[in-house]
């Protein structure tokens, strides 16, 4: 990347600047989905509540925010919950057993895609969350090959689930322990 970037601890004094990435992510090709900018915040907000919650955020050398992730805690019944009305065949959906955690959101904005941000970002919240956790899940877009191919460089196993939400989501999840 030709930019300075840092990365923090994500705060909530972030929320809006952290919602309009994913809003800007989500609405431009080639996803081009339908999202609202409060959806997203009130996402946000709600997962902020969750036990075990944290992220990252990516800043340029002009505190804007570049991209962003953000996780939480969840055990196997709870993302088997959490996957059961997105993802089929029900009966090949995971429920892992230990400690996990949910990586609910991963993404930069579409004008520094294909640069390393998201795998730097990725590479330092494993580095975090791995000694803590015995499974890591999350979702990606298929049409986003080069944050799917990262996922799956980093250990992340793609499932045999197909979305029932039509967004072309895949399910993955990596055994840490």
């Amino acid at each position: 990347m030709n930019r300075t970037v840092e990365l923090i601890p994500y705060r909530p004094e972030y929320l809006a600047q952290a919602a309009q990435v994913i809003r800007e992510m989500l609405t431009t090709p080639p996803l081009s989905e339908t999202v609202s900018l409060n959806d997203i915040i009130a996402q946000l907000d709600a997962d902020q509540k969750r036990e075990e919650f944290g992220g990252l955020v990516a800043l340029d050398e002009h505190e804007q925010v570049l991209g962003g992730m953000w996780w939480f805690g969840l055990d196997g019944a709870a993302l088997y919950e959490r996957w059961k009305p997105r993802f089929a065949p029900r009966e090949a959906i995971p429920v892992p057993n230990g400690r996990g955690v949910y990586i609910a959101s991963i993404g930069v904005i579409p004008s520094v895609r294909n640069r390393g941000l998201g795998k730097y970002m990725l590479n330092a919240a494993l580095s975090t969350l791995e000694p803590e956790h015995d499974w890591i899940a999350t979702t990606a877009y298929q049409v986003l090959s080069a944050g799917l191919a990262v996922l799956r460089s980093q250990g992340f196993e793609l499932l045999p689930l197909q979305s029932t939400q039509g967004q072309g989501k895949v399910a993955l999840l990596k055994y840490v322990a």
